[in-house]
């Protein structure tokens, strides 16, 4: 169930709370959660989630990618 807050639907997503690893460029940044980057980095949740997907590493491939790391 999502939460009503400011007119902006704000819902649980399971997809947020695995690790992932934050690269710039082809250099390794850091590794951890999506908050745990965020509080080691300073970068806004809004923007690393922004770096995660498909569309924004095609248009920037030099910039920040936020890729996920699945469990197997």
């Amino acid at each position: 169930m999502g939460k009503l807050w400011k007119g902006i639907r704000m819902t649980v997503n399971d997809k947020w709370e695995c690790d992932f690893a934050l690269y710039v460029q082809d250099r390794f940044v850091t590794l951890g959660t999506l908050q745990e980057i965020h509080e080691y980095t300073g970068i806004s949740l809004k923007a690393l989630k922004q770096y995660s997907r498909e569309s924004y590493q095609k248009r920037f491939p030099n910039k920040r990618a936020l890729v996920r790391l699945d469990e197997e």
